[in-house]
């Protein structure tokens, strides 16, 4: 059950209006977003984004390969609200 569903219901981003999303978890509880941070992620979807010139600090397969060993580290709680958004986005 969620505890403080986020009020999408007037936004015209959303296409379906049932969309509530669950509150943070403790890992992003300290990070400063507001009501609505995950309409800019609907509104900018589908954009191609720009190309940019790739800055060689890293290589591309050694980011992939933090990302995925810090998602398989990942905490079951953090996890389960990850999951829970993307699920509903």
């Amino acid at each position: 059950a969620i505890k403080n569903p986020i009020d999408t219901s007037n936004s015209p981003l959303v296409k379906s209006k049932e969309l509530h999303l669950p509150p943070l978890c403790r890992r992003y509880n300290h990070l400063p977003l507001t009501s609505s941070w995950f309409l800019e992620l609907l509104a900018n979807q589908n954009k191609k984004r720009p190309h940019r010139k790739s800055h060689g600090l890293i290589p591309f397969k050694e980011l992939a390969q933090t990302v995925a060993k810090n998602y398989r580290e990942i905490d079951d709680e953090t996890q389960s609200f990850v999951n829970e958004v993307a699920k509903r986005l």
